[in-house]
């Protein structure tokens, strides 16, 4: 290894243990809940993951039914939980290590992709959607860091006749697999990079078999375990999904657009070097007829979620703006193919796209944690693009061009600190209403963290199908929470009402904002600038 190369995987290495530092004290948030369960029931019962019962709708039901995700990232937090304790640092300081690797993996897959590495794996590492899911104990982060290694390991073995990183990367892609399902998709990626590479390495192909294999035994060990296929149940949640909330593709297409663009913004900041002067020319107009579209959506009213909200005059801007970058993202990749046609541009192209269909037509909604594997692509698109400033005389990435990456950084982080906010609300939530030193029994509706913390301190889910409320209990119910369930108990009266002070100029899921990071329910647009509402809880005495 070169000593240039030890020293950047060095700095990158450590740059991303101080920004993940910034997390170690971020309270549990949206389906971190789900996997922090599972991975203390593995560290109780390794053979027997799914073997609990958890109240996340208003009812109790097997977590089987409610975590749709293969286990495998919850064995890898299961580690260090039954290691060091549950603890919000060591779990955060768990998945410190899977960003460290996804950084370090897109540094690596861009040199054998012959781009820049150290942009590629900066402007990964800042862009929104990869930095603020680095706070996070949800499964997308480890599979990106294994979709990535898989990558590059399967090309270097394809380019340096090494068999051996081939089966290497069959693994991989077969631990990606059971950490998410939606990494099967590297296998036909990684088929379509090997039909390109020359027909004497088909037989590498064979290692792709792997990653089925092992999906297939855990289908099956799920059935004989659980009674319970969850691929087919998946598929069958999906089905149900896009018949009861049914939106036209054109929204959900400007949604994944806005989702993707806002998710790899760097890319958008360092626009002016990837063009030429006809490029730039383009590009402005082209952000011209956005803006333009999105100030006659505003003055129609038309509502581009599921949210009844009226959203006021500061979200369009910024939908407009974001919806551009999306689009922007996808001339890239098709002004890459157009003018390399090789195997790398092909690659890519396929990688963002195949992303962008499954988090807009295919997933139950659209969110950033979808959009994650993409994000990665996005700047390795940036790097190649740049790459043909040399064919000028230019150096293939400008200094100038690190204030782009610098911009993307700062917003990264105040996205990052507005959603941290969020989630230690629901923690502060649950101390100050003290279920334990309450007389009577507290009940609440409202799940994400709030549920972690509420159980932790004694309170118990409201259960729809067996409610037992009775005289003197209490009924705790956040204002922006998921499953909320209305209370119409005659002689029901608001005992308390309360505020927990968040981010106050940037939201990341708040309907009457627009933002909706982890799902479009709340919004169409991950994050938002401008006055966001404190947190509200009610104290409900039936």
């Amino acid at each position: 290894m070169q000593r240039s190369m030890r020293r950047d995987m060095l700095l990158l290495a450590l740059g991303t243990l101080i920004i993940c530092a910034l997390f170690f004290g971020k309270a549990f948030h949206i389906d971190d809940t789900l996997l922090v369960w599972t991975a203390q029931q593995i560290a109780k019962h390794p053979a027997d993951f799914f073997g609990f019962e958890a109240n996340w709708y208003g009812f109790y039901a097997p977590i089987v039914h409610i975590f749709l995700n293969p286990p495998g990232a919850a064995y890898y937090a299961a580690v260090f939980g039954a290691l060091f304790g549950w603890s919000e640092p060591v779990m955060h300081g768990s998945m410190a290590l899977m960003a460290v690797a996804l950084v370090l993996g897109v540094y690596c897959l861009a040199r054998q992709l012959h781009a820049n590495p150290l942009p590629a794996a900066v402007g990964s590492l800042v862009s929104p959607g990869i930095l603020v899911s680095m706070g996070t104990m949800m499964t997308d982060l480890p599979m990106t860091a294994l979709w990535i290694w898989a990558i590059a390991l399967w090309l270097r073995g394809l380019d340096e006749r090494y068999p051996t990183l081939n089966a290497m990367s069959a693994l991989l892609i077969g631990l990606a697999v059971l950490t998410k399902y939606f990494a099967i998709v590297l296998v036909p990626l990684l088929l379509a990079a090997t039909a390109l590479s020359g027909r004497k390495r088909w037989i590498r192909a064979a290692w792709l078999l792997l990653p089925v294999a092992l999906l297939g035994l855990l289908d099956l060990y799920m059935q004989r375990q659980y009674g319970v296929s969850h691929l087919l149940g998946s598929s069958e949640l999906l089905r149900e999904f896009h018949e009861r909330y049914a939106l036209d593709s054109g929204r959900k297409i400007l949604m994944g657009l806005a989702f993707l663009g806002a998710g790899g913004a760097p890319a958008l900041f360092v626009a002016p070097w990837l063009w030429g002067r006809k490029g730039r020319l383009t590009l402005g107009a082209g952000a011209a007829v956005t803006a333009a579209a999105t100030l006659i959506l505003a003055r129609s009213g038309w509502q581009a979620g599921l949210s009844e909200t009226t959203y006021s005059w500061w979200f369009w801007p910024q939908y407009g703006l974001w919806i551009a970058a999306g689009c922007h993202i996808l001339a890239l990749a098709l002004a890459e193919l157009w003018q390399r046609r090789d195997r790398e541009a092909v690659l890519l192209a396929f990688w963002l796209a195949g992303t962008l269909f499954y988090g807009i037509f295919v997933n139950h909604f659209i969110n950033m944690r979808v959009m994650l594997p993409a994000l990665p692509a996005v700047a390795l698109l940036c790097v190649r693009r740049l790459n043909s400033r040399r064919e000028n005389g230019l150096p293939a990435f400008p200094r100038a061009a690190w204030l782009g990456m610098l911009a993307g950084l700062a917003l990264s982080l105040g996205v990052a600190y507005s959603d941290t906010l969020l989630a230690n609300s629901a923690r502060t939530a649950a101390e100050r209403i003290g279920p334990e030193n309450r007389e009577g029994r507290t009940w609440f509706s409202g799940h994400w963290g709030f549920q972690y913390y509420m159980e932790a301190r004694g309170a118990k889910p409201i259960d729809t199908r067996n409610p037992d409320i009775r005289m003197g209990d209490t009924i705790v119910t956040p204002m922006n929470g998921s499953n909320r369930i209305k209370i119409d108990k005659p002689g029901s009266y608001i005992d308390e009402s309360f505020e927990i002070p968040v981010c106050s100029w940037l939201a990341t899921m708040r309907a009457e904002c627009g933002a909706g990071f982890y799902s479009d329910f709340w919004g169409p647009l991950p994050f938002v600038f401008g006055p966001a509402p404190p947190e509200q809880y009610e104290v409900i005495v039936p």
